[in-house]
Order: structure tokens, then sequence, then C-alpha cells
């Protein structure tokens, strides 16, 4: 049960590290 649960919670922050690292390309690329 711990591996079930740390794999599902490893996967959120991972989404989530990918989803701020595209808003903040985004963010450069309308500043440039």
């Amino acid at each position: 049960m711990d591996l079930v649960n740390n794999r599902g919670l490893n996967l959120m922050p991972n989404f989530l590290l990918i989803v701020v690292v595209l808003l903040l390309m985004l963010i450069l690329v309308k500043l440039m």
C-alpha cells in the first residue's frame, strides 16, 4: 500500500512541476 500511495503522490507534483515550467516559459517568451 505504501508503494502505491507514494507513486500516486509522486505523479501529481511532477505534473504540477511540468505545468509550472511551461507557464514560466510562456511568460519569458512574452517578456522577450
